[in-house]
């Protein structure tokens, strides 16, 4: 894998879910948060590099990515910790991440077939 962010933490604090199932209650979660949340598609494979800062509101997340692996990094650059998932709607598969606290980046192992084609980011806005 190219390593574009320095060392961070792990991936060990994300749920990794593989199929969403009618009254799953992360479904039920992931439902709540696309009637709040502003949604961006990303790349899940890219031909280079690349680095996509996007912000919410007073939140700002960074994701840095390659096609040469099934991982990238993610970011919180915001004062305070976010909700997010990045899902894949039409195969109904998803990765959740409750309370990314800022600062260091985050390693995110995207499994194969999650990121086939193109992925969602929901983040919830603030209450």
């Amino acid at each position: 894998m190219m390593q574009m962010i320095d060392a961070g933490v792990p991936s060990t604090a994300w749920k990794h879910e593989s199929v969403m199932a009618s009254g799953h209650e992360n479904l039920e979660q992931l439902e709540r948060m696309h009637g709040a949340t502003t949604k961006l598609t990303i790349p899940a494979r890219t031909p280079i590099p690349r680095r996509l800062a996007y912000r919410l509101g007073p939140w700002e997340v960074t994701f840095q990515w390659a096609i040469d692996a099934n991982q990238c990094w993610i970011q919180n650059r915001s004062g305070s910790a976010i909700d997010y998932m990045l899902c894949d709607p039409e195969r109904r598969h998803f990765l959740y991440y409750h309370s990314l606290q800022p600062g260091l980046p985050q390693l995110i192992d995207i499994p194969t077939d999650l990121a086939q084609g193109l992925l969602f980011l929901a983040i919830a806005d603030p209450v």
